[in-house]
């Protein structure tokens, strides 16, 4: 369930103060953020309902194209956008898979946020709907995910998201602590692979 991690470079983390759930307003919000950070706590489920995994951690975006999702709990886990790579850095497997990240997240909402919603209505249909939550469908069929669900609030910004991916599973991920352009240090965004792990490029 480590491939799980992959779900959390889609959210969209932004505060709101209203929010009709258009594409255009979406887009205007996110042209606001520099940079954010947030923690998260994530579940997984299976299409029967089974729990398939759960993490704990970190995340940091920082304009243009790059962002650090960092699993804390229960086994350490890093994956950095440093503008031109994808790095995937596993401990507890001591290895760093490394590809190129404009080819793997060019279809996702990861490079929507990283590049201020500009290919927003390229990738997604974006619906309104009841209680602060805000659906998006994704345009083409080769997508992971069938839907996409954010919640709103008015006060914190993005509290929930759920993802449904191709497969059946659910992942539900719940966001505490955002802070919309905070100072953030840009070795954060930066990677040195550690001695002695192995360096897989694709």
């Amino acid at each position: 369930m480590r491939s799980k991690l992959w779900i959390c470079l889609l959210a969209f983390w932004l505060p709101v103060t209203a929010f009709a759930g258009d594409a255009d307003q979406l887009k205007a919000w996110l042209a606001k953020v520099d940079q954010l950070q947030a923690s998260f706590d994530q579940q997984t489920r299976l299409e029967n309902g089974q729990l398939a995994g759960s993490q704990q951690g970190r995340f940091w975006l920082r304009q243009p194209s790059k962002f650090r999702w960092q699993v804390d709990v229960p086994d350490e886990q890093v994956i950095i956008a440093d503008g031109r790579k994808l790095w995937n850095y596993d401990p507890l497997l001591e290895q760093v898979i490394v590809q190129d990240q404009f080819a793997v997240l060019s279809q996702t909402p990861a490079m929507i946020l990283s590049n201020r919603g500009t290919q927003l209505e390229q990738h997604f249909k974006v619906e309104a709907e009841a209680d602060d939550w805000l659906k998006l469908t994704p345009l083409k069929e080769n997508s992971p995910f069938e839907i996409i669900r954010l919640r709103l609030d008015s006060k914190k910004g993005l509290t929930d998201m759920v993802l449904f991916d191709q497969l059946g599973s659910e992942t539900r991920i719940r966001f505490v602590d955002l802070e919309i352009n905070p100072s953030i240090d840009p070795a954060k965004f930066r990677f040195t692979a550690p001695e002695g792990v192995d360096l897989i490029e694709q």
